[in-house]
């Protein structure tokens, strides 16, 4: 089961949520300088998120393939299909890369400042975290078999919360400062739900600003290598949905 977010935790969650639906500014995220290209922001954030889940399955003595993340622009050839302008960021399991789409960085994410990036970023490599234990190929085998149902919301918001996990890691390390985390915060609430009329189990469902912010906290608070954020099996068993 999912670790429960503190009570305190739950309150902030609230409070950031509508300070956000607010439109005020609380905090300022922190900058990186402004001559840094943006390929550079993402090598540098790929790199830390990578050695970071390296390190966590080594202590969990689970084999782990390397991913990597390639920023390109307009289009881009992968073994998951062309990606354009308009994939935005996505994990091909294929090939172990997290495809970003520079176009979407720079005028979506770059805005809400380096936890915005880390955000996005480590939300598509926690899709590598769970390619990697089989979580992905348990949801589509329970799809399969359980009228055509999609897992897509549960898979999507266990991301979030990985996000947050590794968000907290890059904290600790002082990669983040505490307050820098309203940047992912406002990110998801601004820009990560789906669209109105999207239902809950529509294939590609993300989930709504809220719930998303909600299993970024938790995984920020709570989570802990592979722990906090649900069931993760390395045997591809059956997974808990984490908290919504």
């Amino acid at each position: 089961m999912a670790m429960p977010i503190p009570r305190w935790a739950q309150t902030l969650t609230v409070a950031l949520v509508a300070t956000c639906a607010a439109g005020l500014a609380t905090v300022a995220a922190r900058e990186p300088a402004a001559e840094e290209p943006l390929a550079e922001r993402v090598a540098t954030i790929a790199a830390a998120v990578e050695s970071y889940w390296r390190g966590v399955f080594r202590a969990a003595e689970i084999p782990y393939d390397p991913a990597a993340a390639v920023l390109y622009a307009e289009r881009e050839v992968t073994d998951c299909g062309p990606a354009t302008e308009n994939s935005k960021a996505f994990y091909c399991p294929r090939d172990d890369r997290i495809y970003l789409a520079d176009g979407f960085f720079a005028e979506a994410v770059v805005p809400y400042g380096e936890a915005g990036l880390i955000q996005v970023i480590a939300h598509e490599w926690g899709h590598h975290v769970q390619a990697q234990l089989g979580v992905k190929d348990d949801a589509d085998r329970r799809a399969a078999t359980d009228g055509g149902k999609t897992y897509d919301l549960i898979w999507e918001l266990q991301a979030d919360c990985l996000s947050g996990t590794y968000a907290a890691a890059a904290d600790r390390r002082g990669d983040l400062a505490p307050r820098d985390i309203d940047g992912a915060i406002r990110l998801l609430y601004d820009e990560g739900g789906d669209p109105e009329g999207f239902g809950p189990g529509a294939r590609g469902a993300h989930g709504t600003g809220a719930q998303r912010v909600r299993l970024f906290l938790q995984g920020y608070f709570g989570g802990d290598g592979l722990t906090g954020c649900g069931n993760l099996k390395p045997d591809g068993g059956t997974t808990d949905q984490p908290e919504r």
